[in-house]
């Protein structure tokens, strides 16, 4: 692919184009009836969780690639979410392509950001559990939320847009998001970088 190098990651061109474009597709997602302060608020979380995978991913060759466990700790971490009786987290190491570290880290913060203010999170018996582990060549992470209503035809949103297209786009390979009465499950494939 044009502007990678051999083990994935990308060239300094390549990298700051992708992450100029991540940042201009952010800027523009609204809310209708949004006030300013919240849309502020809203984007300056997610340009904040852009900056972790930014913070992690591997400046030369041979430097080792963020695991999906990292992404997902960093990310509760910074909604101040740790393994509780409400929050279960467990997997093995599961490094995945550099390339694929933004669109993922992003899309852990839509999943956290909505089970927080409305999904699993933002009810008193709600519980989150997510689940990573390596099936032959790829990282599998699946994120389940329970005790929380959720209609299956809820508006689709940035988030939600993110999650089910750049997501499987960026990552090539298959991201399955289902909104059931007992709460949201999203089963992410991805494949790991290579040893």
């Amino acid at each position: 692919m044009a502007g990678m190098f051999p083990d994935g990651r990308e060239s300094p061109r390549h990298r700051t184009r992708n992450l100029l474009a991540l940042v201009q597709a952010l800027a523009e997602a609204s809310r209708p009836g949004e006030s300013l302060a919240d849309y502020r608020a809203r984007l300056g979380r997610r340009l904040a969780a852009l900056a972790r995978a930014e913070s992690v991913l591997p400046e030369r060759e041979g430097e080792e690639a963020p695991s999906v466990g990292l992404l997902v700790r960093g990310e509760l971490v910074s909604w101040g979410l740790g393994e509780d009786s409400r929050v279960a987290l467990s997997g093995p190491v599961a490094p995945i392509r550099p390339r694929a570290v933004r669109m993922l880290a992003l899309a852990l913060h839509e999943l956290a950001a909505n089970a927080i203010e409305h999904g699993a999170l933002a009810q008193e018996d709600g519980r989150l559990t997510v689940v990573w582990d390596r099936q032959g060549g790829d990282a599998v992470l699946e994120w389940r939320e329970t005790g929380a209503a959720a209609s299956p035809d809820a508006p689709r949103g940035f988030g939600r847009e993110l999650i089910e297209e750049g997501l499987a786009h960026q990552l090539g390979g298959t991201v399955d998001c289902r909104l059931a009465p007992e709460g949201l499950s999203c089963r992410i494939v991805a494949p790991i970088a290579t040893d």
